[in-house]
């Protein structure tokens, strides 16, 4: 499924973060309503990672390095959506098995 996440929301979200481990959090509660009851280790393990572009994904990964400095990012890399070339800006593509749990 194919999702709006705009700079609009990400900045919102930021605003409300206090670190980068909050900021992240909160994208996937944006894209993923359910987050809250899907089983533990079913993201990457099970099903893949929410998906963006690669102008999106390094929006986020800045706003992740400002909100939290000396954090380089990492763990946006190591925890955070995938990236794809060939995704739209400003969109998620998120399993359909995360919506419709």
């Amino acid at each position: 499924m194919i999702k709006d996440l705009t700079k609009e929301t990400i900045d919102q979200l930021t605003e409300k973060s206090k670190t980068s481990n909050d900021l992240i959090l909160s994208l996937y509660k944006e894209v993923i309503p359910l987050w809250d009851h899907l089983p533990e280790g079913l993201i990457g393990n099970q099903v893949k990672f929410p998906i963006v572009s690669k102008e999106t994904w390094k929006y986020i990964c800045d706003k992740l390095i400002v909100l939290t400095p000396g954090e380089t990012g990492f763990l946006w890399i190591n925890k955070g959506f995938s990236r794809d070339e060939n995704m739209a800006d400003w969109v998620v593509c998120v399993d359909d098995r995360l919506i419709n749990q």
